[in-house]
């Protein structure tokens, strides 16, 4: 099987009312290899919440090493929990080449 947009770098879907779970089936995309060149996510203005942190951090461990600009912003169903989460994976070197993290509610 081919790969999805296999040249995509960048990936906008703000205010999309993407869900947390929508957040983990993206995860799922990325973890298979889809989208292997993407180096900016942005999910602002949508209804995730701390799951879909918790997973995007997961997968920022495995599959998202080249994202250098990830948005989360106005997102405000993600609490301390969903924080903690990503600035965990991220002490653990999660997202290796991020520079640009926004999460201002």
């Amino acid at each position: 099987p081919g790969r999805v947009l296999p040249a995509l770098q960048r990936l906008w879907l703000f205010g999309n009312d993407i869900s947390d779970e929508g957040v983990i089936s993206l995860t799922k995309l990325f973890e298979a290899g889809e989208l292997p060149r993407l180096a900016k996510l942005g999910l602002g203005a949508n209804r995730i919440g701390d799951a879909g942190v918790q997973a995007l951090a997961r997968c920022g461990r495995t599959a998202l090493g080249a994202v250098d600009t990830l948005g989360l912003r106005e997102n405000p169903r993600i609490s301390t929990a969903g924080v903690d989460a990503l600035a965990a994976a991220l002490e653990s070197g999660a997202f290796a080449s991020l520079k640009t993290l926004s999460r201002a509610a």
